[in-house]
């Protein structure tokens, strides 16, 4: 490029995902309406897709990327917005299953084959490998035995109270 044109730098950008915003507060249990930037409906990159099974948190977050606010300028203030939000989704009376699905509803993983169809409308050329990779860590996070646990009365209340004592962490 520097030989052929007046070329200075390169510039690459890699989008995770063009993420949806709710528009009222009805929308989730929780969420900050015209802010909150959310994982459904969204358009997400098939490695985003996939990192969201590396923690069950994830898709449980208020919003998917905390970048500017109080993270960028005040962190100690940013760790009591989060605490605060696990807190509140802490005392909805929903079970980590259901908010699990309210903000992640893997519809698309009835089977490996609904899978395969819905990814590659918005994936055009994804391999089947990876869609088997993605397939396998949605079926790793919902073993049987994970689903009865997430299914119990006190399981979001449990799991939130986990998170909190985790981010307390940073705030000493």
């Amino acid at each position: 490029f520097q030989k052929n044109f007046d070329y200075q730098d390169t510039y690459i950008f890699y989008l995770e995902g063009r993420f949806g915003l709710p528009e009222s507060d009805d929308q989730f249990k929780i969420c900050l309406p015209g802010t909150d930037l959310i994982r459904q409906p969204a358009l997400l990159s098939p490695e985003f897709e996939l990192s969201q099974y590396q923690k069950i948190s994830y898709p449980l977050e208020r919003c998917t990327i905390y970048d500017v606010g109080s993270r960028a300028f005040e962190s100690l203030e940013h760790y009591k917005e989060v605490i605060s939000f696990w807190e509140k989704l802490s005392r909805t009376g929903m079970t980590l299953w259901e908010a699990y699905h309210e903000r992640w509803n893997e519809k698309e993983f009835e089977s490996f084959e609904t899978l395969v169809e819905e990814k590659r409308k918005v994936w055009k050329d994804i391999s089947s490998k990876f869609l088997e990779k993605l397939y396998v860590a949605q079926r790793k996070r919902w073993t049987e035995e994970n689903i009865k646990k997430a299914q119990q009365k006190d399981s979001l209340k449990a799991f939130c109270h986990e998170r909190i004592k985790h981010l307390e962490r940073f705030l000493k």
